[in-house]
């Protein structure tokens, strides 16, 4: 249940080596999109998040307990930094620094999302809220001249042109600027020893688990999921309205689904893509915890990885909570979860 999939790939092997290369998403938009005459490539992307969020954002919560590791950071700073929340979303990141009391000299809240950002509804006389994409903000934030902390909390693995994004910010950073992702998925976990051991046991336990593995590595996982009726529960109603509408108001073909939908808001996530056949000269690889520095092109002062029992950090209880202390002291960078913090 280990065999490492031809699907994961290095990104920056592809950036290294490749000067011109096909994306998973132009595999995506160049096979499901409705018109390409009438929709380009990147309203393509656009259109599919804005109808996802739609139904999306009032569900949005992120229920890790990442508050330590902002305590563990912000508190070796000084203070006085201007904080750039990158993609906002609903708050998380801003109300975790006010409960910290992290004193900082501006707040930017950038949040393209109407649905998103509308939840954020705070007075604060240091923040600015900017209704935007981060790439037309970057000449803005670098012109103000103060130090700033870049905060990515749950959304760097939304970016699909990640080497264009890490130019801007690159371009936009100060000496002594941060960059700080507390929250983003460590591709590759689940081939570690952990991982192996822990999905070992469900899979004992649960023998489901055994039949995905092995239609998914027999190349029949497509079909059982055309086959399989569909059933659309409250956890999953927010898919199945926002692939309704993108059928219906022809954005996609009908043979687009909502795995798809994941893959391409939350694009940079490996487990996203697992269910999905693409073909290897459209795949460009994933970021990694072993390759995200040399992308970025910045270096790492601050590294943790946490959850270590599941891929999900909801309903976390005491115990298990007490396994991911001991297991991050044992095992380093092999959480399914990883926090860093780079410089230039």
């Amino acid at each position: 249940m280990s065999t490492k999939s031809t699907l994961f790939k290095d990104y920056y092997s592809t950036l290294s080596t490749r000067k011109q290369f096909k994306r998973r998403m132009d595999y995506l938009y160049e096979n499901f999109v409705f018109d390409k005459s009438e929709i380009s490539i990147i309203q393509f992307i656009n259109l599919i998040n804005n109808y996802y969020y739609k139904y999306a954002g009032s569900l949005y919560a992120l229920n890790a307990n990442l508050k330590p590791f902002y305590v563990e950071f912000l508190s070796s700073l000084e203070p006085g930094f201007d904080i750039v929340d990158i993609g906002g979303g609903t708050g998380f990141t801003y109300n975790v620094i006010k409960e910290i009391g992290y004193s900082y000299n501006r707040y930017y809240f950038v949040e393209p999302s109407t649905y998103m950002r509308d939840r954020l509804n705070v007075e604060d006389a240091k923040l600015t809220i900017i209704s935007d994409y981060i790439e037309n903000c970057w000449g803005r934030l670098k012109s103000s001249g103060s130090k700033k902390i870049y905060i990515m909390n749950a959304a760097l693995h939304h970016i699909i042109y990640l080497e264009q994004f890490a130019e801007g910010l690159r371009n936009a950073m100060n000496n002594d600027d941060i960059f700080f992702i507390p929250y983003e998925p460590n591709n590759g976990y689940q081939y570690s020893m952990v991982a192996i051991v822990y999905n070992a046991i469900k899979a004992v336990k649960n023998p489901r688990i055994i039949a995905r593995w092995v239609l998914r590595n027999l190349g029949l996982f497509d079909l059982f999921r055309k086959c399989k009726p569909r059933h659309s529960s409250n956890e999953t109603k927010h898919l199945t309205m926002t692939l309704n509408d993108l059928i219906k108001d022809r954005i996609v073909l009908p043979e687009f689904n909502e795995q798809m939908i994941y893959a391409i808001t939350d694009y940079g996530v490996f487990d996203n893509w697992k269910a999905i056949r693409i073909p290897d000269d459209y795949n460009e690889g994933f970021y990694t915890l072993e390759n995200l520095d040399k992308i970025l092109g910045l270096h790492v002062v601050y590294l943790r990885t946490y959850t270590f029992q599941c891929h999900s950090d909801s309903n976390p209880y005491k115990f298990r909570q007490l396994i991911d202390v001991v297991a991050r002291k044992m095992f380093r960078t092999s959480g399914a979860k990883l926090c860093m913090a780079f410089k230039k």
